[in-house]
């Protein structure tokens, strides 16, 4: 047999193996999802890639949660600001709403979803 012969009867190469799951859990963000994920957490604008999107998933869950969270989060704190002698507790609830949307829109836009205990069960049964 020459080597002609035996390179036409080897079997072919293997296929490539697929390429190794995202190594921090992150969805991949696309260009066009950008401005939708931050309208995700902007408090009513949520709506907006809510009803707008359905391509993604992720921006959807980003769009849940940040409703959840926002409208959640002032009702928590309306409800502490009528109430007397504790009233002053609505300051520090409205802070921390204002910080958890900051981390989550930055979290967001590098691909993870971050899990808010109450927020994302609640957003999850949406």
């Amino acid at each position: 047999m020459s080597p002609e012969d035996q390179v036409k009867d080897a079997a072919p190469p293997p296929p490539p193996p697929p390429p190794p799951p995202n190594p921090r859990g992150t969805d991949v963000v696309r260009e066009q999802d950008k401005v939708m994920l931050v309208l995700a957490y902007l408090w009513l604008l949520a709506l907006v890639p809510l009803l707008t999107v359905s391509d993604s998933e992720s921006v959807r869950w980003h769009a849940k949660n940040g409703l959840v969270l926002s409208v959640g989060g002032g009702i928590a704190a309306s409800i502490l600001g009528r109430l007397p002698l504790i009233w002053w507790l609505s300051y520090p609830i409205w802070l921390a709403v204002f910080v958890l949307i900051i981390v989550c829109i930055f979290r967001a836009l590098e691909g993870v979803r971050v899990r808010i205990p109450i927020v994302s069960d609640v957003a999850d049964k949406l």
